[in-house]
């Protein structure tokens, strides 16, 4: 079952971008400082020294393609590397016009020393009759210091 968007005014979104398996999307950070230490916030919560991007996928099956995973990677973190810098990526369902459904996944690495650098996360997704499919992947500055990443979505087949 796919999830139907409530008839909302259209959603603050930082872009829209299009991916199928041999056009991933790779995009690079403006450098941010933020400090959103506060507890259980989201990008709707109005508080003064959070940054918070949202990026809206259409993905685009191959033809006769039924099943992919789509993967969303945040990394390369500079100039001050985790933990100092605190970015999470989440990965929410979506329609045509990028309103947010429900989460699908979520990261949350806090970047120890014995953890891999960087952030991801990935959903399987069933094509229909070769109809897009829609994301909004969100990436939360939890604690940045003039920090920039670079950030990548990409479909692989999974048929």
């Amino acid at each position: 079952m796919l999830w139907a968007a409530p008839p909302d005014p259209e959603p603050a979104l930082d872009r829209t971008e299009r991916i199928s398996t041999d056009a991933p999307h790779e995009w690079q950070s403006a450098p941010t400082t933020s400090s959103w230490l506060a507890g259980d916030v989201t990008c709707e919560t109005e508080d003064e020294g959070h940054v918070c991007e949202r990026i809206h996928l259409q993905i685009v099956p191959d033809d006769g393609q039924t099943f992919g995973r789509l993967t969303a990677h945040i990394g390369d973190f500079g100039p001050v590397p985790p933990p100092v810098t605190d970015l999470d990526l989440y990965l929410y369902e979506s329609d045509g016009v990028g309103h947010v459904g429900p989460r699908v996944d979520a990261s949350g690495r806090f970047g120890l020393p014995d953890e891999p650098p960087g952030e991801d996360v990935e959903v399987d997704l069933t094509f229909v009759e070769g109809a897009a499919r829609y994301v909004v992947v969100e990436v939360r500055h939890y604690q940045s210091t003039h920090s920039t990443y670079r950030g990548t979505a990409s479909l692989q087949d999974a048929d």
